[in-house]
């Protein structure tokens, strides 16, 4: 009849019992059926972007702090939303951090000068990352086989600004910052110093990036200095990386 929104399911109708993500309107009320618990975003399970599906306080967007939400910079990220931000309190914090593919915003309340991310040299980068923002931290005592201090492999549209990374070690490529296969990435208004490579870009290195209609990397008002490697001691763009590399006021010097 006119009132039943979808004639070919015997179990739909005005009243029906809702049976969730199985994609058929079974009440008739018009809502998503990948949207259990009614707040606008469907699960993250079926393409939608909320992480907890049947708590409605929990949705993309929301604004965490640590410590006071959550001990540890990790445990926020594990419980965060595509598009949460995540605040972090002045002190060191000894942690390596995985975004995911999670796009996130992660800061440093009171800047580089007083928020440091410590990786204790313990055999991965400080920070990885794919998608989101970074800003206002010190990323020290990365070691990985890439990227000591920030990994990217495969991201894109990363924006990272006010930071200090240094005395970072990569054995093979990007002491500082390694990335790879990655397109759009923004760092501004930093300082990329003191880190190692064994082998390509102490400071920063590309690898295999080909899209030449897109910029792989802007490096915007940024101190490049005192970086070490056997090749590009400050800079590093090898294997396939075809992209534009963007430099706008930047220092590099004594590498």
């Amino acid at each position: 009849d006119d009132t039943d929104c979808d004639d070919a399911h015997g179990t739909a109708y005005p009243g029906g019992a809702e049976t969730w993500y199985d994609g058929v309107d079974g009440d008739c009320d018009g809502s998503s059926d990948f949207d259990a618990d009614s707040d606008s975003w469907d699960s993250e399970d079926y393409g939608g972007y909320d992480c907890d599906d049947y708590d409605a306080s929990s949705y993309p967007g929301l604004y965490w702090y640590v410590p006071a939400d959550f001990p540890t910079i990790q445990e926020a990220i594990d419980a965060a939303c595509h598009l949460d931000t995540i605040e972090v309190a002045a002190g060191t914090w000894v942690e390596n951090i995985d975004y995911g593919s999670k796009e996130l915003y992660v800061f440093g309340a009171d800047g580089s000068a007083s928020t440091t991310l410590d990786g204790a040299y313990n055999g991965r980068p400080v920070v990885t990352l794919m998608y989101g923002g970074l800003d206002g931290f010190t990323i020290t005592n990365g070691l990985a086989y890439y990227g000591g201090g920030v990994y990217l492999n495969g991201a894109n549209g990363v924006a990272m600004s006010g930071l200090v990374v240094e005395d970072n070690y990569a054995s093979t490529y990007g002491g500082g910052i390694y990335l790879g296969s990655s397109t759009d990435i923004a760092i501004r208004e930093s300082v990329v110093s003191s880190n190692e490579s064994g082998n390509y870009g102490g400071g920063i290195a590309l690898y295999y990036y080909s899209d030449s209609s897109n910029p792989a990397l802007t490096i915007t008002d940024t101190t490049i200095s005192s970086n070490v490697a056997d090749y590009g001691g400050g800079v590093s763009a090898s294997y396939g990386s075809y992209g534009t590399l963007v430099l706008d006021g930047v220092v590099v010097s004594d590498n």
